[in-house]
């Protein structure tokens, strides 16, 4: 006698990182008949979320106003310890040695902040903790190994390898958000195109000897972007454990990738990098020391055309991928996640979670969004490019741009936005 079918759930979400952990909140505080909703993830959910860790993260975001706004509205304000997020009030953007360069400040347009910097693991945790004390969201250890829509187009039917062995599951929704080498995308068929920039991001953080009184620097070299970003006081923890207040700020270098590769080698690279950087920033009065082992990642443009094929819907990196050199990733990401929130909050009662209107409507919705920071990342990851003929009056542009204050204003409130 052949097995009866599982139960047709609403929404199987494919990885625990920050989209997919957004997503599941959002959707499992959508108003009306709640969704049953389980999340897949090779990670098992711990029976109880820690207390804030001592280390620092070195995967740091900076969060926009408007994607915070939205996680507060989910209640998970009150899950984000503060002392280990810092506002930016300021961005310091320069072609060339400081003191020139453009200044954005969060106070022409009345706002206090351009955007919160936090870690990646500070906000993965308050979401895990949000779900569990929630208890709507079911979560498998395990992934996704086979997927087929069915016939009907009325549902996904997946096969989740764990380590208890494989189960079927049936889902009204899929949402892959298992990363930029995502499964879920190259198991639906969804096409999508890379371009690596042959540039890697090297990530560091580095106590100062000046405060950074909520700003963030920017410095865009001939084939290079360095950033650096404010970080709390107490993330200098040398200073701290000296029972002092220190000063500390995180490093992004997006790099050539033979350069990185060398200096990432070993410790006489990793003080070759300590030193070029002592030199770059030196202008602007930083004296910097490294509070943390480097790190590097590769780094490409990644488009998706159509992120929805049947009842699979692409978000977060799955879905796109942008240069780093702007901090809106993460950003553009829980964008994507809000806009299929939104869509779905609004669908008219007789349609489903995975209704093909439904997902269209959660596209367009993000799909300028997606386009437009793509190109802006593109093309200002090699604008200054040292092959670029018009590189340096792009440079001198840039420094005259802050001499317009209505210029300068839309560019905060784009930044906000």
């Amino acid at each position: 006698m052949p097995s009866a079918p599982p139960e047709t759930l609403d929404v199987v979400i494919a990885g625990g990182g920050v989209a997919g952990l957004a997503a599941a909140l959002a959707l499992s505080r959508l108003p009306g008949k709640p969704l049953s909703i389980t999340l897949v993830d090779p990670t098992a959910l711990p029976a109880s979320t820690p207390g804030t860790p001592g280390a620092w993260d070195l995967r740091v975001y900076a969060m926009a106003p408007k994607v915070l706004a939205w996680l507060a509205e989910l209640g998970l304000q009150p899950l984000l310890d503060a002392r280990r997020t810092q506002p930016i009030a300021e961005m310091h953007i320069a072609a060339g040695a400081p003191p020139k360069g453009l200044l954005l400040s969060a106070y022409e347009v009345g706002s206090t902040e351009l955007a919160v910097v936090m870690e990646e693991g500070l906000l993965a945790r308050a979401l895990r903790t949000a779900l569990q004390v929630g208890g709507r969201v079911r979560w498998i250890s395990g992934s996704v190994s086979a997927l087929t829509q069915t016939e009907g187009g009325d549902a996904v039917e997946l096969t989740v390898d764990g380590d208890t062995g494989a189960q079927q599951l049936r889902a009204r929704l899929l949402l892959g958000a298992d990363g930029k080498h995502s499964r879920i995308r190259d198991l639906a068929g969804i096409p999508f195109t890379r371009r690596p920039y042959g540039q890697t991001g090297v990530v560091a953080h580095f106590a100062s000897n000046q405060p950074h009184h909520a700003g963030a620097w920017q410095w865009f070299g001939a084939d290079d972007v360095l950033a650096l970003l404010p970080l709390p006081d107490s993330a200098d923890t040398r200073a701290a454990e000296r029972g002092r207040t220190g000063h500390a700020v995180s490093m992004v270098w997006s790099m050539p990738a033979g350069q990185a590769q060398a200096w990432l080698a070993d410790d006489t690279g990793q003080a070759a990098l300590d030193a070029a950087l002592a030199e770059r920033v030196r202008p602007a009065g930083f004296e910097l020391q490294r509070l943390t082992p480097l790190a590097g990642f590769e780094l490409a443009l990644s488009k998706v055309p159509q992120p929805v094929r049947g009842r699979v819907m692409l978000i977060g990196d799955a879905a796109h991928g942008v240069h780093p050199l702007a901090g809106q990733g993460l950003n553009l990401g829980l964008h994507g996640v809000m806009a299929l929130h939104r869509a779905l909050a609004e669908r008219e009662a007789f349609r489903d979670c995975g209704d093909a209107r439904v997902l269209a409507r959660a596209v367009r919705a993000h799909a300028e969004r997606v386009a437009g920071m793509q190109l802006l990342t593109d093309q200002l990851a090699t604008l200054f490019h040292s092959t670029r003929p018009w590189g340096r009056w792009a440079a001198g542009a840039m420094n005259l741009l802050g001499y317009s204050h209505v210029l300068k204003s839309r560019l905060v409130r784009a930044a906000i936005a």
